[in-house]
Parts: structure tokens; C-alpha cells; sequence
């Protein structure tokens, strides 16, 4: 938006050296920056850039020259979760210590193909760009989020990244097929899977039937998924949310090993990544690139290392440091083993206070409930109440695999909302989860939403983050009315 990019512009500088013409502006900004530039339109930019190149190719090629790893190179804006978007100032060794760290650790080449549908006004996105840049990868930019599989078909990627979503409703989507195989079909493929989870916990055994073994999970259990994928996935990344553990559990059974790791868009999405021989599933992994890591007495967790940004950018301050004697307080929980191994477990702020002092990290039963192959989106609820509450969310593509799973096929997406059918299935999954936590992190009470919890409403960021207090507000009747009565 308009004011959004004027919060954004350094106020010491013009938005063109030239004044455009009335025809370049954008008909809807209302005129000049307060500093003396002009907001374009895109066309009056690459206008005023073409009609300029002649007389500026060697102050071009000057500036560039005179570019040095501590300069600004880019504005990444924060995901805004539960806050105003940040604006973070990215630094030209930012990017460059970020990329050549997950070039490295991963030993991505030029033999490799990247395919690309993360949005890049968000690090995440970028990272897996530049990182690309950095190795010499082609990369092929998938045409939305909606055609990821379509698109594996095209190219063929070696590699990709992807938030936790994507992964799980692979899972929830094979596994639905299956379910629905002839019989003598689902059977083969069972029997498959359990070679390959034995070979998984005890390796394969030697000599003919080893081999025997290895052929039918490659055929009946490694194939399909890689079939899926476009035929060539050496492994994935997880970011931007924490995987699954079934998802995770899921690809490597399948042959593929998906690493979650860890970054924020003040470190360029880049702290930590698990590696291909030590992919250890519900950690972020080891430090990479020369980052530093500690936890504080509270579990917070703190970083340093070059891809971390020297602060944030305003349009009145400029450049302010976000820094701590070097140390970035990242707002996360987590833990360190003692090989210096990574677990998240929650964002600081969205600790839960119950009514009797009761703290508890919400982010872990969220997870647990979202195990669910119908759940998408579960809003944990408490803070200052005697008991947890939540509010559930359904995906669209697995409550159609799920109808005609439970013989409900025909209804509605609204339909099966309401079904008792969908509503049981919820209901005991949330009791299982429950039986495995203390009783005052339980969760007593529940609600699956119709309307459900959208970007549209404010109530998700980018990368499939829920925004738990927009969510509480816009839902805030809802909430209260679970505590009208005596549970």
C-alpha cells in the first residue's frame, strides 16, 4: 500500500532522481512523499529507468562497485503475527553469509533444480532464492501455491522448500488413496511399509533377501511419492512453522528426508538446519554459517552470527539497532542438548496464563491437535481463564478426503462442518491428545468454525501463521460463551 511504502521509504532520500511525468505517478498514492519524491506505478518506473540508462551506465557501474557488505540491500518485512510488520534492514553480507551457509550445508550444485512458489516479499522466500544464486541451481518458479504438484511434473525439482502444510497434506492425501486401494493392493502396500519401518529401525538385513526387501519399498512405498514429486527429489526443507512429527515420519518412511530448520527474517530466515546424516525430526538441527546460539534463564533464545540484520529501518529514524551487546533476542523458547542441537517451543509472548498461574506453551497442543488429518488452523485459548479452550479450523482437500473416507461423499464443505460424523472425529482425536497432557493443559471445550480462520480476515499471516490475538478478537463471543458455564 501506499502508506505502507511511505513507512518504508529513508527519509534523507527521494523515491527518483528526476520528477516523473503526470502520466508515471500512480493515480492512487495522492500525490508527492512528504520528502520531495513521487510515488510511481511500476510501468512509470521501468520508464523513467529505461529513459535514464543512457546517461547514468557509468555512475551505475560506480555505485556498484562501491557496494560494501555492511550496506543496506534490502527491506524484509516481519510476518507481523501478533504486532505492526517490522521493517528489517537485510545487509548485503546478510545475504551473502545466509545463502553460501545453506549452499553449503546442503551441497547444492549445479546439477540441481529448485522449484520455487514461496512468496519472496518474505525471507523464507528470498533465502531459497539467493541460496540457489549462491550454488549455480536452475531454479523454476512454480505459478502458484495451488499448482506446487502440477508443476513437480514440469520440472522435475531435485529439491524444494515448503512450509509444514504442504508436506502433511501430501501425507493426508496419500494416505487417504491407499485407504481406498482393492483390497489385495492395500494389502502389498502395507506389508511395504512394514519392510521399510523395520529397515528404518534395525537396517536392511544382508544378502538376497536384503535385496529383495529394498525392491519391494522402492516399487510399493519410495516410487509413488517420488512420482508425486516429479521423479527426482533428493530431500525437502520445512520453515516458517514447526513439521509435523507424522509428516516428517511420513517422507523419510517414503524415502525422502525433509530437514526443518530454523531462521527469522531479522537473521534472513538462516540460524539453523538439521543435516541429511543426523536429521534429528522435531529439532531445528545445529547452528549453520558461523551462527552463535544460547538460551536465557527465561528459555528464550538468543543468536549471533553475520546473517544477522543490524536492526530495523523507519522512515523517520532510519536505521535502529535491534541488538543486545551483539545478541538478537529472537522472542522464541526453546532448548539446547547437550550436542547443541536446537527444539522450539514457543513464541514468548504467546505463553498462556490460566486464572490459577498455570503457564503453558500453547504452540505444542496446537500441534497435536493439528495432527488431525481434517484440522488446519487450532487456536489454543486461555490466558486468564480457569481451563484451555480452542477454536478449529478444517482444510477444504482433506474434509473431501475424508468424505469419502466415512461414507460421506456428496456434502457440502459446510455440510461436513456440522456433521457428527466430522465432529467425533475431532472430538476423540482432541480427547487422545488431552490423555498425554497434564489436566491443566487439557483442552475442555471446542469449536470447529464454519467461516473458518482466514488471511482475508487478518487472522493468518504469510506462511500460514496463525495471528492469535486477531483471532480472539474476532471470535471473542464465541470464546466467552465457553465459560459461561461450569465445565
Amino acid at each position: 500500500t501506499a502508506q505502507r511504502v511511505r513507512y518504508t521509504l529513508p527519509a534523507e532520500s527521494p523515491v527518483a532522481s528526476r520528477r516523473p511525468s503526470r502520466a508515471q505517478r500512480t493515480s492512487t498514492t495522492g500525490g508527492p512523499v512528504p520528502h520531495g519524491g513521487w510515488l510511481l506505478s511500476m510501468e512509470g518506473f521501468l520508464d523513467l529507468g529505461e529513459g535514464a540508462l543512457p546517461e547514468t551506465t557509468q555512475e551505475v557501474g560506480q555505485r556498484i562497485g562501491a557496494v560494501k557488505p555492511g550496506d543496506v540491500a534490502t527491506i524484509c518485512l516481519t510476518p507481523g503475527t501478533e504486532e505492526e510488520q517490522k521493517c528489517v534492514a537485510i545487509t548485503h553480507g546478510n545475504i551473502e553469509a545466509a545463502s553460501s551457509a545453506i549452499a553449503v550445508s546442503l551441497g547444492l550444485g549445479t546439477r540441481d533444480v529448485h522449484l520455487l512458489y514461496l512468496p519472496l516479499a518474505h525471507a523464507f522466500g528470498r533465502l531459497t532464492f539467493t541460496s540457489a544464486i549462491a550454488a549455480g541451481v536452475t531454479t523454476a518458479f512454480a505459478r502458484s501455491h495451488r499448482t506446487v504438484l502440477e508443476d513437480c511434473q514440469v520440472h522435475s525439482p531435485t529439491y524444494l522448500c515448503a512450509v509444514p502444510r504442504f508436506f502433511d497434506t501430501i501425507r493426508v492425501r496419500m494416505e487417504s488413496t491407499r485407504r481406498r486401494m482393492p483390497a489385495v493392493q492395500r494389502a502389498a502396500v502395507q506389508g511395504a511399509l512394514k519392510l521399510a519401518e523395520r529397515s528404518m529401525e534395525s537396517g536392511e538385513p544382508e544378502g538376497v533377501l536384503g535385496g529383495l526387501n529394498r525392491n519391494v519399498v522402492e516399487q510399493l512405498v519410495e516410487a509413488p511419492l517420488q512420482s508425486f514429486l516429479g521423479g527426482q527429489l533428493r530431500f525437502a526443507i520445512s520453515g516458517g512453522a514447526p513439521l509435523p512429527l507424522e509428516a516428517g515420519s511420513f517422507f523419510r518412511l517414503h524415502g525422502i528426508e525433509v530437514l526443518e530448520g530454523y531462521g527469522l527474517t531479522e537473521t534472513f530466515a538462516t540460524s539453523h538446519l538439521n543435516r541429511f546424516d543426523d536429521n534429528d525430526l522435531g529439532t531445528v538441527g545445529f547452528p549453520v554459517g558461523g551462527m552463535e546460539c544460547k538460551v536465557d534463564e527465561e528459555g528464550e533464545i538468543l543468536l549471533r552470527g553475520p546473517s544477522v540484520s543490524p536492526g530495523l529501518w523507519g522512515a523517520e529514524a532510519g536505521l535502529r539497532s535491534h541488538l543486545e551487546d551483539g545478541w538478537f533476542r529472537t522472542g522464541d523458547l526453546g532448548s539446547l542438548d547437550a550436542s547443541g542441537r536446537l527444539r522450539i517451543t514457543d513464541r514468548k509472548r504467546d505463553v498462556i496464563i490460566t486464572a490459577n498461574g498455570k503457564a503453558i506453551a500453547p504452540q505444542a497442543m496446537a500441534a497435536a491437535i493439528r495432527s488431525h488429518p481434517l484440522v488446519a488452523q487450532v487456536l489454543i485459548h486461555g490466558d486468564g481463564r480457569n481451563y484451555l479452550t480452542a477454536l478449529v479450523t478444517l482444510d477444504r482437500e482433506r474434509a473431501s478426503f475424508f468424505a469419502l473416507d466415512a461414507g460421506l461423499k456428496g456434502l457440502t464443505f459446510q455440510e461436513l462442518v456440522r456433521h457428527p460424523v466430522v465432529y467425533d472425529s475431532v472430538d476423540g482425536h482432541i480427547a487422545e491428545v488431552n490423555a498425554q497432557s497434564p489436566a491443566h493443559a487439557a483442552v475442555r471445550k471446542f469449536a470447529i468454525l464454519e467461516d473458518g480462520i482466514a488471511a482475508s480476515t487478518g487472522e493468518v499471516a504469510p506462511m500460514d501463521r496463525l495471528r492469535r490475538r486477531a483471532a480472539e478478537e474476532r471470535h471473542r463471543r464465541l470464546l466467552d460463551s465457553f465459560y459461561q458455564e461450569q465445565y
